[in-house]
């Protein structure tokens, strides 16, 4: 158990490094920036690990219930503080936190990285929609508004994003 829990500190130490001054920066949102750093090689055997653990303490919860409770909670906190002011709840976080999952989990069974890495990009443009984000960036409008900045539309790299 200790090893599982180990493993997944690693994965969550390296996530959390990631900045959404980096994010805005790129002109990319966090779950995107999730993504890429998910399916760096250097990572991608860990999480490769931590999913195979997962599914082997699911199926017996009798010994392994503490590493499952706190592998949904960190994860959601950790999703839940990356989403925009307004989008930011336990729900959001639960969705985004399933569909990544569920990504992963077909990533790991077919190896098509692109049909993935293309359906991330799909959902991350429904939730923008969803929220109103068409034309800007959540990322860009949370790390101004926390600096005290007014946000500026991201309209023409939204377009560029899509274009591709």
């Amino acid at each position: 158990m200790e090893v599982m829990i180990a493993v997944q500190a690693r994965l969550r130490n390296s996530l959390t490094s990631i900045s959404l001054a980096d994010a805005a920066a790129r002109q990319i949102s966090p779950m995107k920036l999730f993504w890429n750093w998910a399916i760096k090689k250097s990572n991608f055997p860990y999480l490769r690990l931590l999913y195979e653990m997962h599914f082997i303490a699911i199926q017996n919860r009798a010994v392994y219930q503490r590493f499952l409770d706190h592998t949904s909670f960190s994860w959601l906190e950790i999703i839940e503080g990356y989403l925009p002011v307004e989008m930011r709840s336990k729900t959001v976080a639960t969705l985004c936190g399933a569909v990544f999952e569920g990504l992963v989990i077909e990533l790991l069974s077919t190896e098509d990285i692109d049909r993935t890495t293309k359906a991330l990009d799909h959902f991350i443009e429904m939730l923008r929609h969803e929220w109103g984000h068409v034309k800007e960036n959540p990322v860009k409008k949370k790390t101004a508004q926390s600096a005290g900045k007014p946000a500026k539309s991201a309209a023409k790299s939204s377009k560029r994003r899509t274009a591709d």
